[in-house]
């Protein structure tokens, strides 16, 4: 199920990536970027990857269906729609929303996203 998810979230991502053309090629660089790193980096401790969950499950933002930080599916310029769990094993995966909205800046409800020392 894990495995199918995960396809599931790039799937989503790289057609949503090619419908709308304002980020396409950014998304699925990124999306590369995401893989290479989770294969030659060792995964983060499991506090920080269990914290960094919590926050994004947290976050108005996570979509449950397929584990994402946003979704084409619904607001195509919201998130960075990687598969949270995938991305949170990371140890150098920085929170799209902190790095697009910063630590103190609250957009809507959203939560601030994971903290500077995750």
């Amino acid at each position: 199920m894990k495995v199918l998810r995960f396809l599931a979230a790039i799937t989503v991502a790289i057609l949503g990536g090619v419908i709308w053309w304002s980020h396409p090629w950014g998304r699925l660089r990124d999306a590369l970027y995401l893989a290479w790193d989770s294969l030659r980096e060792p995964p983060a401790i499991p506090e920080v990857v269990e914290a960094r969950l919590a926050a994004c499950r947290a976050c108005v933002l996570y979509y449950e269906p397929l584990q994402t930080c946003g979704t084409p599916l619904h607001d195509h310029d919201m998130g960075c729609w990687c598969h949270v769990p995938a991305k949170a094993r990371i140890p150098a995966a920085k929170c799209w929303l902190r790095q697009h909205y910063g630590p103190k800046a609250k957009y809507g409800v959203f939560s601030n996203g994971w903290d500077d020392n995750l």
